[in-house]
């Protein structure tokens, strides 16, 4: 939300991997995705949903 508007009703993960998302609704970038930037990767989303989706199976192991 930004300015009591609906900016985005998507995954979370997109929200906090995309800077005018992020920008405009005043959050603050996820950690994995400032990691995947820095490392150069080029869509740090597909990252950071794989290290998720990879953490949540570990977590349930």
């Amino acid at each position: 939300m930004s300015e009591g508007e609906i900016i985005a009703d998507t995954d979370p993960v997109y929200v906090t991997s995309n800077e005018d998302l992020v920008d405009q609704a005043a959050l603050r970038e996820s950690s994995l995705s400032v990691f995947a930037k820095r490392i150069g990767l080029v869509d740090p989303y597909t990252f950071i949903r794989k290290f998720m989706d990879y953490d949540r199976e570990v977590q349930q192991s």
